[in-house]
């Protein structure tokens, strides 16, 4: 696989979790940060 991992930025509801797991099962992500949807329309959420 790739040797980059990522950060994934999900809602936490069981899509976002069952996504979660299994990006983190193929060893694609190194953090997870589940966020409300309203904090990525304010802006809030610090994304780079």
């Amino acid at each position: 696989m790739t040797k980059n991992k990522f950060r994934l930025i999900t809602r936490s509801d069981f899509d976002g979790l069952v996504c979660a797991v299994l990006l983190k099962h193929l060893d694609l992500i190194d953090d997870i940060k589940f966020v409300h949807p309203k904090d990525m329309q304010d802006r809030s959420i610090d994304v780079t």
